[in-house]
């Protein structure tokens, strides 16, 4: 996860899989629509939770929530805050207690977790910790998308919580860095040494800080992690160095493990069909409805800019990069030169290959 530069997030993924995973969900949804197992207690006797745990060592609790939406979604593991990954608004309402109760039951002196990105699995106390999944109740019984669209919208939310692994060893050298410099930092009262800790300490995070003489006479540990610790957060946010393209990253890497896993095109497909269902938005106008809404839009720029606040208003309020996910086009684009990529494999079967 690191790479040429310390703290660089490469975008690493597993790599291209068997399909079994993916056809091991086709076929418990093809079950769920026979038997209407349409609650967490059929779905858990049909072997849900432990088909995921067999292909990807991931242990999860399903439950089934009765919104008719067409919709799912996890939530992510109680370990880092500061993941990358995870979206701002999530950041308060994680914790971090799926860290303090193995501490707390002491079941080693060391937690140990890894990511095995050949078989797609995790490892350690990854598997120990038990991950929230929720499938909506409208894409369990809907017509509207195939057993195989459904499977693939699952093997989505699983690519967030396996990615989030991906990423989790940033923070950790984060925090080895931290550590070792408040140590050091705070057995010297000499500025001199103690500016050149904070240098290297920048060096080591890359970053820089707007006032670092102010820090040098800091004496208390709590304000100097934290000083630190933020700034290295904003900063090294984004390998773009923009928190904009965290936000549809995190759903770029999820559609990844997806398609990786051989179910690029029912993605594809289900995408699209999720999109047309909930009325497409801008991607899906007609040619008519573009240029009017493109007319509204100049209206109310011109309108809006006539006032000073208005004018603050655009500036500072409104940015159209800003989203959860790309645009369709974009996002189905990246889904083929994912594909086209994974033809790359010389150790593709033949018949996944033309598959």
């Amino acid at each position: 996860m690191l790479t040429g530069k310390r703290l660089s997030i490469g975008l690493e993924a597993i790599q291209v899989q068997n399909e079994l995973f993916f056809k091991d969900l086709v076929m418990l949804f093809n079950r769920m629509r026979t038997e209407k197992a349409y609650d967490s207690a059929s779905m858990k006797n049909l072997g849900f939770e432990a088909v995921v745990f067999k292909h990807t060592k991931l242990t999860i609790k399903l439950n089934i929530d009765k919104d008719n939406s067409i919709n799912a979604y996890v939530i992510p593991p109680m370990v880092d805050r500061n993941n990358p990954l995870i979206y701002d608004w999530w950041k308060p309402y994680v914790d971090n207690t799926d860290v303090k109760k193995f501490i707390k039951a002491k079941r080693s002196d060391i937690i140990k977790g890894y990511v095995d990105l050949a078989k797609g699995e995790v490892g350690g106390v990854f598997s120990q910790i038990v991950h929230q999944v929720t499938m909506h109740r409208g894409l369990v019984e809907t017509d509207l998308l195939t057993a195989e669209e459904k499977a693939v919208i699952m093997l989505h939310e699983f690519g967030h919580l396996f990615t989030y692994y991906e990423f989790l060893g940033h923070t950790l050298t984060t925090n080895v860095i931290l550590h070792a410099a408040t140590q050091a930092f705070f057995k010297s009262d000499d500025l001199v040494k103690r500016t050149q800790i904070v240098d290297e300490t920048c060096k080591a995070l890359e970053i820089s800080l707007d006032d670092p003489s102010a820090l040098v006479s800091c004496n208390s540990k709590e304000v100097f992690q934290t000083v630190v610790l933020r700034q290295t957060v904003i900063q090294n946010q984004s390998s773009l160095g923009s928190a904009i393209y965290d936000v549809t990253a995190t759903e770029a890497l999820a559609d990844q493990y997806a398609i990786r896993q051989g179910a690029g095109r029912h993605l594809a497909t289900g995408l699209d069909k999720v999109h047309r269902h909930y009325g497409g938005g801008p991607s899906y106008f007609s040619t008519g409805m573009h240029v009017f809404c493109t007319v509204i839009r100049i209206l109310a720029f011109f309108a809006l800019i006539i006032p000073t606040f208005g004018l603050i208003f655009l500036v500072l309020l409104i940015n159209p990069a800003l989203k959860v996910y790309d645009e369709p086009g974009a996002r189905l684009s990246r889904m083929k030169r994912e594909l086209i990529a994974s033809l790359k494999d010389k150790t593709l079967p033949p018949e996944q290959r033309k598959a």
